[in-house]
């Protein structure tokens, strides 16, 4: 077992930033150096050493009219000016003909509610959703072929269509992610310049990104290890201890939610408080290693014991006191296809009393 422990900021202490790094977390306000370096509050860290970086992470955004949605993942915000002839054209960064096989929806509200997801169908505020192929759009109209024949309807009142499902959504090697604040999605190869980044992306050429318009950057330099974080691992399975016949405990949060997609790219923490049982379905290879910034819950008043298990094998054990400062750890893990934490009462009941994991995350060789 290896167990390492440094002293961090804990998510509330963070400030204005965070940069995350294979070896660590850094809290602190997120600067761009003309060097090509990042720097969180006091200490530069080198480009290919960066993971995830938080820069603007206060929740603000800059509204966009639209929203395009390729089948990578990525999110454009912006306006949907026109389709035909296979190529949707859409302003933002300029004007630009994406061809329709990379894209997955149009979204023609900024906040479109869930469940709108079926292909090749046409969602309605008021109306019931018109199945059918998308044949044109204007500035004013919406052409479909739908079971009822062709039909021209207004874009007025057009929430959504939808082309397709999402494709593998995974960061390849060698690529970065960049989120902006007004919640889109860009994907490339990102270098820092002074006061920002230059983002060479494959449809849009170059961009240049103030820090200021920069939510979250997160990294798959090539040759690095692969990360997985536990908080995008779907549907863990929580399971609860009573404190008594019919008193239940016990809770999993997650914050940022994941909602809408806001968590993606994003400094995260677990709160998993005392009386929880939390099963990451996850493939581990055999050497990889769960880091994570371990400290108490808010206004935690009972001591925790948290333990983690990999294949029924006890991998760690630590006790949280309240208020305790945070703790870096770093173990290594033994091939498995999933994780559990389990976080439990470690001297007498006092409420509340949780443990909260910042940035857990896996990575493999």
């Amino acid at each position: 077992m290896l167990l390492t422990a440094a002293a961090l900021a804990s998510p509330a202490e963070a400030g204005d930033g965070v940069v995350t790094t294979a070896s660590g977390r850094i809290a602190g306000a997120v600067t761009f150096l003309a060097d090509g370096r990042l720097r969180a509050g006091d200490r530069a860290v080198a480009w290919k050493d960066v993971l995830l970086a938080a820069v603007n992470a206060d929740g603000r955004t800059l509204p966009q009219p639209h929203c395009l949605r390729l089948v990578n993942g990525e999110t454009w915000r912006g306006r949907i000016v026109a389709y035909g002839d296979g190529k949707v054209t859409f302003g933002r960064w300029g004007i630009h003909g994406i061809d329709k096989g990379l894209v997955r929806a149009l979204d023609f509200i900024p906040n479109v509610p869930a469940g709108m997801d079926e292909v090749a169908t046409l969602f309605r505020a008021k109306l019931r959703p018109l199945p059918g192929t998308v044949l044109w759009i204007d500035a004013a109209r919406i052409a479909i072929d739908s079971p009822l024949g062709v039909l021209t309807v207004p874009r007025e009142g057009t929430t959504r269509y939808v082309f397709a499902r999402a494709g593998d959504v995974a960061l390849p090697p060698g690529q970065d992610e960049v989120t902006l604040i007004d919640g889109s999605i860009l994907r490339g190869r990102a270098r820092p310049v002074r006061a920002g980044l230059k983002l060479s992306h494959a449809a849009l050429g170059e961009l240049d990104l103030p820090s200021a318009a920069i939510r979250t950057i997160r990294r798959r330099p090539a040759g690095t290890p692969n990360v997985t974080y536990l908080a995008d691992v779907a549907n863990p399975s929580v399971r609860t201890r009573p404190l008594t016949a019919g008193t239940p405990t016990g809770r999993l949060t997650v914050e940022p939610p994941a909602a809408a997609g806001a968590r993606r790219g994003e400094v995260t923490q677990i709160r998993i408080e005392a009386g929880t049982v939390v099963r990451y379905r996850v493939s581990v290879p055999d050497g990889a290693c769960l880091a994570a910034c371990v400290g108490p819950g808010p206004r935690s008043r009972g001591q925790a014991a948290l333990r983690i298990r990999v294949a029924g094998k006890l991998i760690l054990e630590k006790k949280v006191s309240p208020g305790a400062r945070p703790t870096a750890i770093s173990v290594r893990l033994p091939a498995a296809d999933e994780v559990t934490v389990d976080v439990s009462f470690s001297g007498p009941v006092r409420l509340p009393c949780a443990v909260v994991l910042g940035d857990a995350r896996i990575v493999r060789p």
